[in-house]
């Protein structure tokens, strides 16, 4: 009986040894296969990211600079992206400043960013755009353009913004010295650039000018206020505030009486 129940409990034992090594067999191909499907799931993601961030530097080789931010973005933690959304970042920073013409927080900003989108081309410039600047500010037509020559890299609207702006601050401080003839030539260059004028120039009230010569559209820009008698065909003329008067010139700066 002994014999008979001891061989009973190894019988048992053997059983469930078996099952056990059955169940643990189980599961170790459980955690095969979802270590494997781990595994595809972890090389799809990485294949996704290398696509995106792929399709981020080939944007940022044409200079499109908010698609590739994007891109960046979506893969930010994969490989040298946050580096990249950085730069861009600052970039896009620098162009701010140079609509708002500040160029030398713009140059700061870009001497920051490396070669990215021809920085430092456009750095070299903001340098050339300020010289003409004060040569407009100066009378000096000449030297201005002598100076627009050298700007090389600018984008063509980033260079009409540049040069309407610098003709029109020049503008208003040359009529303040009395240097109509100058500001005549300058006033006949930035009204003809009128998408540039209407977007910068604040609308004037026409009805201060000379009631014997009634405008259409008046235009102000700092102490100087354009009169259009005919605004398709350009013919104006223009005051000069002072303290307490307004002097009126014909379009080639001859004092109108």
């Amino acid at each position: 009986m002994r014999k008979n129940s001891f061989m009973a409990r190894v019988a048992v034992l053997a059983l469930a040894t078996l099952a056990i090594s059955s169940f643990a067999a189980c599961k170790t191909d459980e955690v095969s296969a979802n270590g494997k499907a781990s595994t595809e799931a972890s090389v799809e993601v990485d294949e996704a990211k290398e696509a995106l961030y792929n399709e981020a530097v080939k944007s940022l080789q044409i200079g499109n600079a908010d698609k590739s931010l994007e891109a960046f973005e979506a893969v930010a933690d994969y490989k040298d992206a946050a580096s990249y959304i950085e730069t861009i970042n600052k970039y896009k920073e620098a162009i701010a400043a140079e609509e708002a013409y500040d160029y030398d927080k713009a140059a700061s900003l870009l001497s920051e960013c490396g070669k990215l989108f021809d920085s430092m081309g456009r750095t070299a410039d903001y340098a050339a755009v300020k010289e003409m600047a004060e040569k407009f500010l100066a009378g000096d037509l000449e030297g201005a353009a002598a100076a627009k020559s050298n700007i090389k890299t600018l984008p063509k609207k980033a260079l009409t913004n540049a040069l309407m702006h610098a003709e029109s601050e020049a503008i208003v401080k040359l009529a303040g010295e009395g240097n109509n003839e100058t500001v005549a030539a300058l006033l006949a260059e930035v009204l003809s650039k009128k998408v540039w004028v209407s977007e910068n120039w604040t609308e004037g009230d026409a009805a201060l000018a000379l009631e014997s010569n009634p405008a259409e559209k008046a235009l102000t820009y700092g102490n100087v206020t354009v009169f259009f008698e005919d605004v398709k065909n350009n013919v104006y003329y223009y005051g000069v505030s002072e303290e307490d008067s307004v002097k009126y010139f014909d379009a080639d700066g001859v004092v109108m009486e």
